[in-house]
């Protein structure tokens, strides 16, 4: 059975009107012929029952129906898929069956379709979901059992045969070898086959991908598995799923606790929701609103989300009233001009009078003036998550207020707004405005005003002081992050997603679908860049000439290394080095900067950077981290790390001048290595390897006449430098070239290098290869569709990080045990990895400068929260075939 998701695009279909002339001049032969080019094909008898044609379809037939609706159903078939609506009515029948008498469970490789079906729109409208939600739970619990049950007797078999046979007891254990290798190998093959249903469906379902790619990759760890892994994490964000019997319209958070407001469409009722530990969201109340016209009604929570207010799209209709209690009259206060925006704190209200914006005591009634727009009247407003900062939007102009009166009133020229949001710092606003939405940046004396480059948004959002969330009319959502956006992600099946943020961390999103979801939208917001002192145009490496998508390269990215076992070294493109505590992820002071401060003689000193060689200037670090080399022609500089004063000063710089291949960042394709005793630097683009030493004879260099992308350098003091190329070649500076012993068509992607003839090293396959003289051996794998760009070795050789563009995956070679950090967006892609020296810390620099630590070798978390019931459903044991 083939489920046709809602929204796909449909096959051509046909509906055969059956009449008793039909029948007597065609038979069942030629009417197959003449619609046999027909994916879809709909029988509508007019006869007494059932025609003698196409008896193995599904009949319409008219006379039992009546016209009405029969022609409903003939478009159902053709809008929906007559194979889902016909899948759908036998898996309910199966189920009704089931139910009544206690038999027919599904097989194992029959569970995951069935699901996918019930996620169709014909299986949510019928009274039958819950039914066969609960036949398919219990088919896979059925199955589990059968396949444990199975495993206990083979079980008990071998003890037997260990009593009575030594010969019969090597006989099973082969048997038992052999049904153990083919139950690996159907694992294998079930679990590929639901990997490939999981990226199939990430465009077209918020749920199932993730759910489907983390059991097809705790049922068997194969390649496939781990690529839908990696791109159901990059494509989705982590969240849980609440069904509701309505249809929401609005959300509304409160900025304090963890409580939302959601409103329905049809009816005047608001629900209030509480998030839950591990997710999701439990109703703690519900409120009937007395309307004066329509069904409309939008709640707002006070920041401590004990109170609820409530108002319809006309002026006027205020209400306040507790959690839990019945909806009051409007108070006293309310005038026929009031637009309720929210609320600024648990006592006042952020309402609209016309052309002032007011603070209102909910109570008495009192008002606070918090700007007012000259005659026009104030069509949306919101409150910033901190409580500080005012947005609001007229016909014509957007404005900003700060409640404490620090900053001045702002006003910029934005026509339109639909929906606006303001950051904690108030310097950034967005706007619904169509056809693109809009943000205004507020500086000391001028706004200024740009467009967020995506089209007819719903609403608009801060989820930190950077990132944007955007709800999309099509079921899906964006987040912004500076000139930088996500892909668009699958939040609901269809319809304007609006969102809500409570608490400043839970996200709930609405769409038409009838659930609510709650996304884990894990952004660092406290994390601070410590490579760029000045704003960047954007990162180097992403993108050549023509715009199509390209990795970093090797020390064309920013890097991280442990200098000692407390300190770590960060490098950047723009020239600048900053060393971090490792347990902090906070900056050492340089001693420059400590010295000037201690004097008293810099007004800003936290905007005194630590190392800086200058924009132009690729850098360099050594493997152990203990030194540092600028590499700007024509002069080349070699720092060594001081554990004593936390800096590059450990010993007088080297200066070199040489003229190697121009370096990326001069506009060239050249990257740099330095080595571990700091006695030797190495420069290579796609034709010229060459190593820069501080002796008498500075720079050896060697062109070679085949163009061949340098993946990975080594930088041996008195060795010649070595360049390992994507195609599998080797290169040195003294002009040696030899062919590495790799299959035929391996391309590699990126190499770590800790010997001259010890290469550890990553296909573009996924493939992990350790390569040694006259051989390469697999060693691991991060499968196929990864991107990878880098990859780094553990000090002990044990673990392994692969970097690509989805994300960063941790192997252990020993367990094999894998966990994976993905990249959601690009601004946030991480770019280098270090291991701690003892190995218990792992450190990751991104391509906005941010370092953060990942996981040491946990299993990554799913890619939404998984309750045990969705688990059980989804389960497809191997031999249930």
């Amino acid at each position: 059975m083939t489920p046709v998701l809602p929204g796909a695009e449909r096959s051509t279909a046909v509906a055969v009107l059956i009449t008793p002339g039909l029948i007597q001049h065609h038979d069942n032969a030629e009417l197959r012929a003449r619609t046999n080019a027909y994916e879809e094909i709909v029988p509508v008898s007019f006869l007494e029952g059932s025609a003698p044609v196409y008896d193995e379809l599904s009949q319409i037939i008219v006379r039992q129906l009546g016209i009405d609706e029969a022609a409903h159903r003939i478009g159902l078939i053709v809008r929906y898929g007559g194979r889902t609506i016909v899948g759908w009515q036998r898996l309910a029948d199966q189920a009704i069956k089931w139910h009544a008498e206690g038999t027919g469970l599904l097989r194992g490789s029959e569970i995951a379709a069935a699901l996918a079906v019930t996620h169709s729109e014909t299986a949510r409208g019928s009274s039958h979901r819950d039914t066969v939600l609960a036949y398919i739970e219990a088919s896979g619990s059925a199955v589990t059992r059968r396949r444990r049950l199975w495993s206990t007797a083979l079980t008990s078999i071998a003890i037997v045969l260990t009593v009575v046979l030594t010969v019969a007891l090597a006989q099973s254990i082969s048997a038992r070898r052999a049904q153990l290798a083919a139950d690996r190998a159907a694992d294998r093959a079930d679990a590929d086959r639901l990997a490939r249903v999981a990226t199939s469906l990430i465009d077209a379902d918020p749920d199932l991908p993730s759910i489907l790619a983390t059991t097809a990759h705790d049922l068997a760890p194969t390649d496939l598995t781990s690529a839908a892994v990696a791109q159901t994490a990059t494509r989705t964000w982590p969240h849980t799923s609440t069904p509701v019997g309505y249809r929401p319209r609005t959300v509304t958070g409160a900025r304090h606790v963890p409580r939302f407001a959601v409103g329905e469409s049809d009816k005047p009722i608001v629900h209030v929701y509480q998030v839950v530990a591990g997710g999701g969201a439990n109703e703690v109340s519900r409120a009937e609103v007395p309307v004066s016209r329509g069904l409309a009604v939008e709640g707002f929570l006070s920041p401590n989300g004990t109170t609820l207010a409530t108002t319809e799209a006309n002026p006027g209709t205020i209400r306040v009233f507790d959690v839990g209690a019945a909806a009051a009259n409007p108070p006293a206060w309310v005038t026929g001009d009031d637009r309720l925006f929210g609320w600024i704190d648990d006592d006042r209200l952020l309402v609209g009078r016309g052309d002032r914006l007011l603070g209102v005591d909910r109570r008495g009634g009192s008002e606070t003036l918090l700007t007012d727009s000259q005659g026009r009247v104030f069509d949306e407003a919101n409150v910033s998550n901190n409580g500080r900062f005012i947005v609001a939007a007229t016909e014509e102009s957007l404005t900003r207020a700060d409640l404490r009166h620090e900053l001045p009133n702002r006003t910029a020229a934005v026509k339109h707004a639909g929906d606006v949001a303001i950051n904690n710092t108030g310097d950034l606003a967005a706007a619904v405005t169509l056809p693109l939405a809009t943000t205004v940046t507020f500086g000391p004396d001028t706004a200024s005003v740009d467009e967020l480059k995506s089209f007819y948004l719903s609403n608009v959002e801060f989820v930190t002081d950077r990132l944007i969330y955007g709800g999309g009319r099509n079921g899906t959502f964006s987040l912004f992050f500076g000139n930088e956006h996500s892909a668009p992600i699958r939040a609901h099946l269809d319809g304007s997603v609006f969102a809500a943020l409570a608490d400043g961390r839970s996200l709930m999103t609405t769409g038409n679908d009838g659930y609510l979801r709650i996304w884990n939208l894990t952004v660092d917001p406290g994390a601070k860049s410590y490579v760029s002192r000045t704003w960047k145009s954007g990162p180097v490496g992403l993108s050549d000439d023509t715009g199509v998508v390209v990795a970093p390269r090797l020390s064309a990215r920013n890097q991280i290394r442990f200098a000692t076992s407390t300190d770590v070294v960060v490098t950047g493109l723009s020239g600048y080095a900053t060393v971090l505590d490792a347990a902090t992820l906070q900056e050492i002071e340089p001693p420059e900067r400590r010295r000037r401060r201690e004097a008293g003689k810099c007004s800003d000193c936290a905007g005194i950077p630590g190392y800086f060689s200058g924009l132009f200037s690729e850098l360099a670090l050594s493997r152990n981290g203990d030194f540092l080399a600028s590499v700007n022609p024509p002069q080349i500089w070699i720092n060594r790390y001081s554990e004593q004063s936390h800096y590059f000063d450990g010993a007088a710089p080297v200066g070199i001048s040489a003229r190697p291949p121009r370096v990326t960042r001069e506009g060239g394709e050249g990257v740099g290595a330095v080595s571990e005793d700091g006695k030797s630097v190495v420069v290579a683009d796609d034709s010229v390897v060459a190593t820069i030493s501080a002796g008498t004879s500075p720079m050896a260099s060697k062109e070679y006449p085949v163009q061949r992308r340098p993946v990975g350098l080594f930088a041996g003091g008195a060795s010649p430098g070595v360049a390992i190329t994507f195609d599998g070649y080797a290169r040195d500076s003294a002009g040696t070239e030899t062919r590495l012993p790799l299959p035929a068509g391996t391309e590699l992607a990126a190499c770590e290098i800790p010997t001259i003839d010890d290469y550890t090293c990553v296909t573009t396959q996924g493939r992990i290869l350790r390569i040694i003289p006259g051989r390469a051996s697999e060693i691991g794998s991060v499968g196929d569709g990864f991107a990878p760009f880098a990859i780094r070795v553990s000090p002990d050789t044990r673990r392994i990080a692969v970097i690509g563009r989805s994300g960063v995956s941790l192997v252990d070679l020993g367990s094999g045990a894998r966990s994976f950090t993905p990249t959601r967006i690009d601004d946030q892609m991480i770019t280098d990895v270090a291991f701690s020296p003892s190995g218990d810390r792992v450190l990751a620099v991104r391509v906005d400068g941010t370092v953060v630590a990942l996981g040491r070798s946990e299993p990554t978390p799913p890619p939404r929260a998984l309750t045990p019931e969705e688990v059980r459903l989804v389960d497809v044991p191997s031999g249930a075939r």
